[in-house]
C-alpha cells in the first residue's frame, strides 16, 4: 500500500498494516492498523422497494462465501443502503432490511424471510412474486427448472404446477397451495443452494446495521432510481466492531459509517454482471494424456459463478465463464460406496486468452 506521505513507510506484518511514520533525527513511531476487508454487492440484487435478494445475486454471494474462508473467527457487519427514490424514514428501515435479509441467507435462517411474506408494508410484503422467483432456480441440478420464465405476479396454472412438482420433491402435501409449510421449504432450498452459505461449524457473529439513502456511491439528488446505490456491504473486522454502530440505523449526519470506511483496507466489488460478454472456456481431459476422461461429472467454480455438468464422449468439458475472469476450481465428483457424492479430485486453474462465448 503506497503512503499518502513521503515520511511514511508502509509494511504488512501479519494480519495488520504497519504505518511507520519518520522524521528527521527523531524516533520513529510505530503505528498498527488492523486489516479490515470489504465486501460491496452492488447492482441489481434487490428489486425496488423490496429486500429479497434476487437469483442474479447468488453469484455474488457465492464469492462472498468464499471470501469469508479467508477472513474466518472475525465479527461481519452488514450494512444496507438504498437509493434516494422514496422517503428518508421509508428508506432506513428498507435499508436494514436488506442487510438483515443477507445476514439470514448467509446462515440459512429461514424465519426472518418467512416474516417478509407478513410486512405490514404492501410495498414491501414478499407475495407469489417471490415465490416464482425462487421455483425459477430450483431445483438446483435439475432442468428444466420448477418455474420457467419471467414472474407472472399471479397465482396462475404455470405456477400451481411449479408449487405441486416443488411438494412433490420435498414430500409435502401437494396441493399447488404455496403456504406456510411450502413456503418454508422454499426458502430454506434457495437459502441451500451450493457455494452461499458461511460454515455451520463457526461462531460467526454478524451484526446488521441501515445508513438508508444517507451514504450513496453516486451522487444522484433526490428522488432518484439508482441500481449501483441500492447495495449491501459487508465489513470484515478481525475484532470489536470499531466504532460500535450508534443504534440499527444511521441517520443522516452519523460519524460511525465513515469512520468505518476509513478504516478499511481492501475492497471488492461484487455486481451481477457475469453473464455478460462471457468466454467460453474449453477443456480436454486425458489420462495419461491418451484416453480421453468421458461422461465425468464436474463442477467448475470461476468468481463464485458455478457450472456443474458432465465430459462428453472425447472428454470435454465447455463453460462459459465471466469476462473478468482468470482462474478457477475444477472438481470432479464420484459417489463412494454408500452412493453418497464424493470428491475425486480438485484442479486449481489459470487460464488467459479466452475467446468469446459464440
Amino acid at each position: 500500500m503506497p503512503p499518502d506521505d513521503p515520511n511514511e513507510f508502509h509494511h504488512v506484518l501479519g494480519d495488520a498494516l504497519a504505518v511507520i511514520t519518520l522524521q528527521p533525527e527523531a524516533p520513529a513511531t510505530l503505528v498498527i492498523r488492523r486489516r479490515v476487508p470489504r465486501v460491496r454487492l452492488v447492482g441489481l440484487f434487490f428489486d425496488l422497494n423490496k429486500s429479497f435478494l434476487l437469483p442474479s445475486a447468488i453469484p455474488g454471494v457465492r464469492r462472498l462465501a468464499q471470501l469469508y474462508e479467508q477472513h474466518r473467527g472475525g465479527n461481519l457487519l452488514v450494512v444496507g443502503h438504498t437509493d434516494t427514490s422514496g422517503d428518508d424514514d421509508f428508506n432506513l428501515t428498507l435499508s436494514l432490511e436488506r442487510s438483515d435479509a443477507v445476514a439470514a441467507y448467509l446462515t440459512n435462517k429461514v424465519s426472518p424471510w418467512e416474516a417478509f411474506f407478513h410486512n405490514e408494508s404492501d410495498k414491501k410484503r414478499w407475495g407469489i412474486h417471490e415465490i416464482q422467483l425462487m421455483l425459477s432456480v430450483l431445483p438446483e441440478n435439475g432442468s428444466p427448472k420448477f418455474f420457467v420464465g419471467d414472474p407472472t405476479d399471479t397465482n396462475d396454472a404455470q405456477t400451481d404446477t411449479a408449487v405441486r412438482a416443488f411438494q412433490t420433491s420435498q414430500k409435502l402435501k401437494v396441493d399447488g397451495d404455496p403456504g406456510p409449510d411450502t413456503r418454508k421449504a422454499l426458502i430454506l432450498s434457495y437459502m441451500s443452494i451450493h457455494g452461499t452459505t458461511l460454515p455451520a461449524d463457526d461462531d460467526i457473529e454478524i451484526t446488521t446495521h441501515g445508513c438508508g439513502e444517507n451514504f450513496p456511491v453516486d451522487q444522484t439528488g433526490d428522488d432518484v432510481r439508482d441500481p449501483d446505490n441500492r447495495r449491501v456491504e459487508i465489513f470484515f473486522f478481525d475484532g470489536p466492531i470499531t466504532p460500535p454502530p450508534p443504534a440499527k440505523v444511521s441517520k443522516r449526519g452519523s460519524t460511525e459509517y465513515p469512520r468505518w470506511l476509513a478504516q478499511v483496507t481492501e475492497t471488492e466489488d461484487i455486481g451481477v454482471d457475469f453473464g455478460k460478454n462471457p468466454k467460453k472456456l474449453t477443456i480436454r481431459m486425458l489420462r495419461d494424456g491418451k484416453e480421453p476422461l468421458a461422461n465425468r461429472r464436474f463442477r467448475l467454480d470461476v468468481l463464485g459463478e458455478i457450472v456443474e455438468d458432465v465430459t462428453g464422449a472425447d472428454g470435454v468439458l465447455e463453460a462459459d465463464v465471466p469476462q473478468t475472469s482468470t482462474g478457477g476450481t475444477l472438481t470432479f465428483l464420484g459417489k463412494d460406496a454408500a452412493g453418497a457424492e464424493t470428491i475425486l479430485w480438485k484442479i486449481d486453474l489459470v487460464f488467459a486468452n479466452i475467446p468469446p462465448a459464440n
